[in-house]
């Protein structure tokens, strides 16, 4: 990973040293450590973190990686190395790590990074890879419920590239069950999102959970009649995952069974199968 020299130290090591050693993977004393280090380095590490989490390779450098590791791979599977020889993205490491770091700031360093986490999402762009928005998104669910509020006020951002980023995120929000009753009237209001994209995120990652099927079945109900077939395959895929919960699905399904595309009719009857199996006996032949 990158060392930088402008960097604060803490008993003479940089905050890269401390970040590395905070990982979960790490003996559980030296995590430990780098914890407190990073704690003790204060707001002075929210500017260090906020830069590295930015970084954003070039196309140009990603290609002149990837070029250069064919030969190299190719090399480590003929001689059948146990070491990795690979040259990987030193700041793209280094951005990862800052993620974590997060979590070990200073109550103090947490709010100022707080702010600027939430503006990094909410200025998300439609233009590029968003990887400083998609970071800063993972890094607020490391600061607690003050992070996890600012993570699902995303969610309500005029901003659709803002949204999609959170969207994309939902599952990690989910995973946090501690806070899911805090998240529920946010992502059911998110079903409503004018940009599909967003909604259909959020209706899978609810319905992977089997949560809100009284909100979330009628949402696929509704998508079983879209225009676009791949959303008619997602609803039908999605709305199974609810069993016997979604047996207000059953008529839309049955309709589905005489969809002209054969993907549609194929899932619809894995649906069937699991929400309502006696209504395929007089099914249509596939």
């Amino acid at each position: 990973v990158t060392r930088h020299e402008d960097e604060p130290y803490y008993k003479g090591h940089p905050l890269t040293y401390w970040a590395l050693w905070y990982y979960p993977a790490n003996p559980p004393d030296r995590v430990k450590e780098a914890g407190d280090a990073i704690g003790k380095i204060g707001t002075n590490a929210v500017p260090h973190l906020l830069r590295w989490m930015q970084y954003q390779p070039s196309a140009t450098k990603k290609k002149w990686i990837e070029t250069i590791n064919q030969p190299i791979q190719w090399l480590h599977e003929k001689v059948n190395s146990q070491r990795d020889w690979t040259i990987r993205d030193q700041a793209a490491g280094q951005a990862e790590v800052a993620i974590g770091a997060f979590a070990a700031l200073s109550p103090e360093a947490a709010t100022v990074a707080l702010k600027e986490l939430a503006r990094l999402v909410n200025n998300a762009s439609t233009n590029n890879d968003n990887f400083g928005a998609h970071r800063a998104m993972e890094a607020l669910s490391k600061l607690g419920e003050p992070g996890f509020a600012q993570a699902l006020a995303a969610f309500n951002s005029t901003n659709l590239a803002a949204r999609q980023v959170a969207s994309s995120h939902v599952n990690n929000l989910l995973d946090n069950s501690s806070h899911l009753r805090q998240a529920m009237p946010v992502l059911i209001g998110a079903l409503d999102d004018k940009t599909p994209w967003v909604a259909d995120f959020v209706a899978s990652a609810l319905a992977s959970r089997q949560l809100e099927s009284d909100t979330v079945v009628p949402f696929f109900i509704a998508r079983l009649s879209d225009s676009n077939h791949v959303v008619r395959v997602f609803s039908a895929d999605s709305v199974r995952r609810y069993d016997v919960a979604a047996r207000a699905a059953v008529p839309a399904l049955q309709t589905a069974l005489n969809d002209p595309n054969p993907s549609v009719r194929a899932v619809a009857i894995r649906a069937l199968h699991l929400i309502a199996p006696e209504v395929l006996t007089n099914a249509p032949a596939q």
